[in-house]
């Protein structure tokens, strides 16, 4: 995927646009609240890593609100010409040893805990 700045889309979303910048004009006054009220409060207890998600999505915003871009696929599709199938040699052999495995792995673990009990 990849991010497109036309000016094509901004036209055909005039409305979305601005519902969306009157969603989000209101968060970087919140968030700047959010610091300001952890700064002026010197004993709270709070994660440094929100407060850096927090600045982050700030200006993050800040950034879509001077120029909307929107998120768009950039490449087809692509859609295999032949069939799946399932492999049923294949799986059946994978079945196969991974049962013998785990059966000597279970006959080893027996074997393992009979001989503790006697000694």
């Amino acid at each position: 995927m990849e991010v497109i700045s036309h000016p094509r889309y901004k036209k055909l979303f005039p409305q979305k646009i601005e519902e969306l910048k009157e969603k989000y004009a209101n968060r970087p006054n919140y968030i700047n609240q959010i610091i300001s009220d952890v700064n002026s409060k010197n004993n709270m207890i709070y994660d440094p890593s929100k407060m850096v998600n927090l600045l982050i999505e700030k200006e993050q915003i800040q950034k879509w609100l001077q120029d909307p871009k929107f998120v768009i696929l950039a490449t087809e599709i692509q859609v295999s010409s032949e069939p799946v199938r399932p492999k049923p040699l294949l799986y059946t052999l994978i079945g196969f040893i991974m049962g013998i495995f785990l059966g000597i792995f279970v006959a080893l673990v027996r074997e393992t805990i009979k001989s503790r009990k006697v000694n």
